[in-house]
């Protein structure tokens, strides 16, 4: 049929039939008057949705005409309305009867309205919302009416009203306050709800809760109680009204919108009381369980009847009653209906009307079947959709490890959040409930995680009344914990579990303007493969406050043996992009690694969720270094078949082969109809992943899971030959050991009642190589003399490698410091000293890698010995310098060497000097000197330099002094004093003067000074002074 947002298909489910009746049913006549008509056929009756409806289970309707004739047969009976085929989806079974819902266009007059009806030969039977009618049609069924409205000018849309059946659309210091785990878990022992044949309890991972008990504190530290003021709708089956853990928490007895038509929203089926008790149980009463919310006020608004069954109608009108009244959170367990227009619009009113505008929070269950859709309605943009956790911190599956196999969380493109799930509760008082007792310990599904969301949110709204219904869910989004191991977008969200599972301290904080979010990391994952190189991680770490520190941690296994967890900073940072780095690692290596990050405010975290900096968490994430081969294995125990029978089937696969799992792909041949089908792979440990989980269709043919597949299985379509993503992923194996009894296991949920059969399953295990190490040994050692050469070494001939040829091996060397050491590519090594008359010994390590880095090294002695070699004189330079100048004094050490013997050890000599004289000092330093300051000339001197053992060298270098002109020096020529009359004596100048470069001959004289006097000088050098007169007296100089 039709409606808005496209068309559904309508798919009996071939087992019953939906009979309507004029009045209220007497069971004894319809047993009798069917049984007339159908005879064996007719296996049995149940109630439908009201006094005058029943449903029939009849045998033998396969096939079109099976079930035509069955439906021709009965509507002949007297005082029957209407027979319509029980159709189903998914889970949910469902049918129609005469009546559909309408919303004429606004502004339709009520005289046309009344004109079309009477037309087309229809009733009203109420008015659900502004221009929106529940109606009756006298001739046809819903589907047919609605069919024809839709097609009106001044209808808007119409679509039956289809009446769900089987209570299929629910999501299924106090005493008990220390097993409810979801508020504070500290591996305490808990109930799982498991089936026979696995364990009853587990223990789950410490801290994967919800911080409940610190967001009461952090509240009642602002003189705030958890969820006071608060109102919750809880549109269920109803509240159990009087249950003495929750009539303290009703605000009113609410309304009955089925056709039970009670006074009041009382509960007597169960599944609303379990709701309410996870939302606002009472607390500090000394009773059962308290609510994560437990000051909050509660309205009962049922919806399923004690038939168990619902209606859009009623549902529709239940939401709009709900939100008219009052609630600030609408929380709804319950979801698996089709795409309905009058239950989508009656939510939107609560979003957009609700709380004065400011909008309800409205929260529901994704679903149950574990696959890759997110069920109507909770896959409007108008709500929180919310898929399922356990106390391990997983998105609960078919095969995560609380052991619990019979169902998972939906999960896909619209899924918000996740929440704990298989929880405490409060039940039914007495027998009635799902348990005896007025508690149950395992409330599940999607149901129990819905109602974790609502009361968070009731905590944030008592926190700041005023926030939108948008704003309180960006901070349940933005303070939720990234938990399992699935990767991260930009935004914070993967389709498995959203954007995390509910935190209630830390959604609390933020609705009080502190930092509520932790740290989240986005990055891809490395692979596992044959590089032995550093693995680098880019890493996107994003957090409100920003970070004060991020670290890697990683460890290693090989061959068994397991390392300390080491940990690194990061080598770059830019923005919020950290560079992380791991070491490269050998074949045969597992890769453990985690990352931890603290904010400004000093929050905590590791990804994966569950550690800290000093403690890794539960489930790091893994990789192998190693070549890599698969083996496949197929299962001997097949077929598996089944009739009908709601529990577990089982088909086993022995491997004796024992080795660590790198990768896992299954591949599975199963007929049935697969949409009630879940199918789990167990690993021998107890470790396992729901891969297939109730997929449309009647085949699974040659169908492969594998992680690393391009097309997830929900994108996939029946028979779904060829690899797909799994529903849940297989990188859970990764590590685990491959010996023992693997089992697939399908879960029938029985909803189409046809059996199936295992026809055939392997397994593909992919494992790491043995990669055996190189061994490097009897290099020999080498002995020369200096100035010899040592002997090349073919490195090949002393390795050995089970697995790699010689030109697969690389070599490296260590340990030389003079020693020159290459290797061709040839693998062959040349060792050389540095130098001719270079001696002594050095160890050369030698070390082999094959191409798994795997390595061996052997050492080999490298000796020289010393030979007493002459030393070498040179280069002493030749001096000139002017006479009367000094020569330079010569550091002899500087012009010699000797490979063997230090300068010290040098003994000078020199030879060649004659009127130059010549010393050498202690320090061998040569002094030259001259006889005299004016003497010139030039002489070689040699230098010889000998060596402790008698070994010389000699070098010559010239001196030369050149010759100066100097000045004659004139000195102590004679006063003289006479008397008038008399004669001076003569003076021979050459008695007063000396020059060493000159003859007296050679002087030229001159005179001056005198006036009267007369001065003559001869050849000879006598100077005459004569007086002028005899008669002159004087004195003159």
């Amino acid at each position: 049929y039709h409606h808005p947002l496209g068309q559904s298909r309508l798919i009996p489910d071939m087992q019953s039939v939906a009979l309507r009746y004029t009045g209220p049913v007497n069971d004894q006549r319809l047993s009798r008057a069917v049984t007339a008509v159908l005879g064996e056929r007719f296996e049995r009756m149940a109630p439908l949705h009201g006094a005058d409806s029943r449903r029939l289970y009849i045998r033998g309707l396969n096939g079109g005409a099976g079930l035509e004739t069955v439906l021709t047969a009965l509507r002949a009976l007297p005082g029957i309305r209407q027979v319509m085929p029980v159709f189903k989806r998914g889970n949910v079974r469902f049918t129609v009867t005469e009546r559909f819902i309408v919303r004429f266009y606004p502004g339709t007059a009520s005289a046309e309205i009344n004109r079309i009806n009477r037309d087309n030969g229809v009733e009203k039977v109420r008015q659900i919302a502004a221009d929106t009618w529940l109606l009756a049609a006298r001739e046809m069924d819903g589907l047919r009416a609605a069919g024809l409205y839709g097609n009106l000018g001044a209808v808007q849309w119409a679509q039956p009203n289809v009446i769900y059946l089987d209570h299929s659309i629910f999501n299924s210091n106090d005493t008990y306050y220390a097993s409810q785990w979801a508020h504070k878990n500290t591996g305490q022992t808990v109930a799982n709800g498991a089936a026979d044949g696995y364990p009853q309890t587990v223990q789950g991972f410490a801290d994967a809760d919800m911080d409940v008990d610190e967001a009461w504190t952090a509240m009642q530290n602002q003189g705030i109680q958890p969820g006071e003021g608060i109102l919750i709708g809880v549109i269920d089956s109803g509240i159990e009204l009087a249950h003495p853990d929750l009539k303290s928490r009703i605000a009113d007895p609410g309304r009955d919108f089925t056709p039970d038509n009670q006074k009041d929203g009382n509960d007597i089926q169960g599944h609303g009381t379990a709701v309410a008790g996870v939302l606002a149980a009472e607390a500090d009463n000394g009773l059962g369980v308290a609510g994560i919310a437990p000051y909050a006020r509660l309205l009962p608004v049922k919806i399923n009847s004690s038939w168990g069954s619902a209606d859009d109608a009623g549902i529709a009108e239940a939401i709009d009653y709900a939100w008219q009244f009052g609630s600030d959170v609408l929380t709804n367990s319950w979801s698996g209906t089709d795409y309905s227009q009058v239950i989508a619009d009656a939510l939107n009113r609560a979003k957009t009307q609700g709380r004065g505008g400011k909008g309800c929070v409205i929260v529901f269950s994704s679903g149950n079947e574990g696959h890759g859709t997110v069920s109507f309605p909770a896959r409007l943009s108008d709500v929180i959709a919310v898929g399922a956790s356990n106390m391990f911190d997983e998105k609960k599956n078919q095969g995560s490890r609380d052991f619990n196999r019979k169902w998972g969380g939906n999960y896909g493109a619209e899924l918000d959040l996740v929440a704990p799930t298989l929880v405490y509760t409060t039940d039914l008082v007495g027998q009635a409930g799902f348990d005896a007792g007025d508690y149950k310990d395992t409330f599940g599904g999607t149901s129990a995680a819905c109602p974790h969301v609502s009361a968070t949110a009731a905590l944030i709204l008592s926190v700041d009344p005023a926030l939108t219904s948008d704003q309180v869910q960006e901070i349940l989004q933005a303070s939720a914990d990234k938990i399992d191991r699935y990767m991260i977008d930009a935004a914070g969200w993967n389709k498995h579990v959203g954007y995390g599972r509910v935190n209630a301290l830390q959604a609390v904080q933020k609705a009080l303007g502190l930092d509520g979010d932790a740290p989240s990391f986005q990055f891809d994952k490395p692979l596992s493969g044959t590089d032995t190189g550093d693995r680098s991680l880019t890493v996107n770490i994003r957090d409100e406050s920003g970070m004060d520190e991020a670290l890697l941690f990683y460890r290693t296994t090989y061959r068994g043996q397991v390392s300390g967890w080491k940990s690194s900073g990061p080598l770059s940072v830019s923005g919020s992009a950290y560079s992380f780095s791991i070491p490269g690692q050998q074949w045969e290596t597992m890769v453990e690694y985690y990352f931890f990050g603290r904010d400004k405010t000093g929050r905590e975290v590791t990804f994966p969720i569950g550690g800290d900096s000093k403690t890794a968490p539960p489930l790091p994430i893994v990789y192998h270094v190693a070549e890599l081969n698969s083996r496949s294995y197929a299962s001997a125990d097949v077929p598996v078949s089944w009739e009908n029978a709601n529990t577990f089937y089982s088909s086993t696969l022995d491997i004796k082969d024992d080795f660590s799992i790198v990768d896992v792909n299954a591949t599975v041949d199963i007929s049935g109809q697969i949409q009630d089908f879940a199918v789990a792979l167990e690993a021998p440990s107890g470790v396992a992943a729901g891969i297939l989980q109730l997929n449309p269709g009647t085949a699974y043919s040659n169908t492969t899971t594998d992680d690393e597949a391009k097309t997830p299985i929900t994108d996939g379509a029946d028979p779904y030959a060829g690899s797909f993503q799994p529903d849940n992923a297989q990188w859970v194996f990764d590590g685990e050991r491959s010996a023992g009894s693997w089992k697939l296991t399908v879960y029938d949920d029985i909803y189409f009642n046809n059996g199936g059969s295992i026809k055939n399953w392997s397994l593909e295990l992919t494992a790491m190589k043995d990669n055996p190490v190189p061994v490097v040994s009897d290099i020999p050692g080498q002995t020369i003399d200096e100035g010899g050469s040592f002997t090349s070494i073919d490195l090949n001939a002393y390795v050995s490698d089970g697995n790699h040829a010689d030109s697969e091996i690389s070599w490296s060397y260590s340990g030389n410091t003079d020693l020159l050491v290459s290797i061709d590519a040839n693998n062959l090594a040349t060792v050389s000293p540095p130098s001719a008359n270079w001696s002594g010994s050095e160890t050369i390590t030698f070390t082999a890698s094959d191409p798994g880095a795997a390595t061996d090294s052997d050492a080999a002695l490298f000796t020289v010995n010393a030979q007493n070699d002459p030393p070498v004189v040179s280069d002493i330079p030749d001096q000139t310098i002017a006479e009367g100048q000094s020569f330079a004094t010569i550091a002899l050490d500087d012009y010699v060497s000797d490979p063997d013997n230090s300068d010290a050890e040098m003994n000078w000599t020199y030879s060649g000097n004659s009127a130059l004289t010549v010393s050498i000092s202690a320090q061998r330093v040569a002094t030259i000197t001259v006889p005299d300051s004016n003497w010139n000339g030039a002489e070689t001197i040699t230098f010889t330099a000998s060596d402790p053992g008698g070994l010389s060298d000699s070098d010559g270098a010239s001196f030369t002094v050149t010759a100066v002109n100097d000045a004659p020096v004139v000195s102590d020529i004679s006063d003289q004093t006479i008397a008038e009359g008399q004669s001076f004596a003569t003076i021979a100048l050459d008695d007063y003067v000396s020059d060493p470069d000159n003859s007296d001959a050679e002087m030229n004289w001159t005179y001056s000074g005198n006036s009267a006097l007369t001065v003559s000088i001869s050849a000879q050098r006598v100077a005459t002074v004569t007086v002028p007169d005899s008669n002159w007296n004087g004195a003159e100089t």
